[in-house]
């Protein structure tokens, strides 16, 4: 009987493992940095020389952190300033780095 009793006064977690997701979110958070004079110079050297389905590998901020992205160029908007790749559209202004690929071997 005391058994049961003590049960009742457990904490009940009616959200089980949001907590720890919550953590988990908290843990992947990037402050999305500025760019440095050299990065902003590759990307004004390397942005007039691609074209479309050229193998590039992207470095870009999305979602609240860093991600890198590899495929052929799908094409690019200059007067948006948007690039698009694998299915994905990525604002200039969230570009950090850019690399031109010979093959996919050259891109890893």
């Amino acid at each position: 009987m005391k058994n049961n009793r003590a049960r009742q006064f457990l904490p009940f977690n009616g959200l089980q493992g949001f907590t720890e997701q919550l953590k988990k979110q908290e843990e992947l958070f990037e402050e999305e940095l500025p760019l440095t004079d050299d990065e902003a110079e590759s990307l004004n050297h390397i942005v007039p020389r691609l074209t479309r389905d050229c193998l590039i590998r992207i470095r870009y901020y999305h979602l609240n952190q860093y991600k890198t992205l590899q495929g052929y160029l799908q094409g690019i908007d200059t007067v948006h300033q948007i690039l698009h790749l694998c299915g994905q559209s990525i604002s200039f202004s969230h570009i950090k780095s850019i690399q031109l690929c010979s093959n996919k071997e050259n891109c890893q």
